[in-house]
C-alpha cells in the first residue's frame, strides 16, 4: 500500500446527457485508475435527472480479473410514485440495475452504490456506465457533482 494512495476520489465536473438510448455508455468523468492485486471499499453518489418513463440504469466496468460486489440505495424502477422499496440486491461488476425516476416529469434524484472491489493481476480503470432504462427522446442526465470514492483496505 506504499505506492497507492489510501483513498482515491473523482468528482464529475459537468453534466452529461443521453437521449433515446438504453445502451450502457462509459461516463466521461467517473473513472478511477486501479492498481493490481488490491482490495477497496467503493462508494459513490450518482446524481441524475431522468424522465419518469425512461428511468435510469447503471453498471460498472473494470480491468480483467476484477470483481465488484455492489448494491445501491435506490428505489427500484418497478416502483410507482409514492413510497418506494429500496433495492438491496447484490450485483456483480458487469450487472446492471435499473433505478427509479418517479413521475412523468424529470426529477433530480441520486443513488448511492457501495461495494467491495478486488483487482487481480491486470491494472486498468473502474468506470461507471449508464443509460436510460427505457429509450425516450427526453434526455437522462448524469449531473455534475456526482462522485466515486475508493478506500484501499488490502
Amino acid at each position: 500500500m506504499n505506492d497507492v494512495p489510501q483513498f482515491a476520489t473523482v468528482v464529475k465536473p459537468s453534466d452529461e446527457s443521453v437521449s433515446s438510448s438504453t445502451t450502457l455508455q462509459n461516463d466521461d468523468h467517473l473513472i478511477l485508475s486501479l492498481p493490481t492485486n488490491s482490495t477497496f471499499i467503493m462508494d459513490a453518489m450518482i446524481i441524475y435527472l431522468s424522465p419518469g418513463n425512461a428511468d435510469f440504469k447503471g453498471a460498472w466496468s473494470g480491468p480483467s480479473g476484477a470483481t465488484l460486489q455492489w448494491f445501491t440505495d435506490a428505489g427500484s424502477s418497478a416502483e410507482t410514485v409514492g413510497v418506494h422499496a429500496v433495492n438491496r440486491i447484490v450485483y456483480q461488476i458487469s450487472e446492471t440495475t435499473s433505478i427509479l425516476a418517479p413521475g412523468l416529469d424529470p426529477f433530480l434524484m441520486c443513488y448511492k452504490p457501495k461495494g467491495i472491489l478486488t483487482t487481480g493481476g491486470s491494472n486498468g480503470n473502474l468506470t461507471f456506465r449508464w443509460a436510460q432504462a427505457t429509450s425516450q427522446a427526453s434526455a437522462a442526465v448524469a449531473k455534475a457533482g456526482s462522485w466515486i470514492r475508493l478506500h484501499k483496505i488490502a
